[in-house]
């Protein structure tokens, strides 16, 4: 699974829900996490502070817990063992209107 497509679903499903976009931060914090890296790595490569960087990420982690119907955190995201890799991997053509591994509907 390519770190780019899993951004640009997580952009595609938190736009559909929130009418927000994903900012540069967040999407550096999913992508740090997905590479395994800690928030003081994350904020370096950011251009911020590490407890700016994990504010923004406890933020980001409840958001998609919001979204996605479940909880979210950095170890569940990285271990795959979350809705948003599930539904990633069943993405079939019609992933946006249902999607097996999801309770509800997007």
């Amino acid at each position: 699974m390519d770190i780019r497509e899993v951004l640009q679903f997580v952009e595609e499903v938190v736009y559909a829900k929130t009418g927000n976009h994903l900012n540069d931060l967040q999407r550096d914090i999913i992508e740090g996490t997905l590479k395994r890296q800690k928030y003081v790595d994350i904020a370096d490569s950011y251009g911020c502070s590490a407890g700016h960087a994990k504010d923004a990420g406890y933020e980001l982690l409840q958001m998609l817990s919001d979204v996605f119907g479940e909880p979210v955190d950095k170890y569940n995201l990285k271990s795959g063992r979350c809705t948003i890799k599930r539904c990633f991997q069943c993405a079939t053509p019609n992933w946006f209107t249902h999607c097996c591994y999801c309770t509800s509907s997007f």
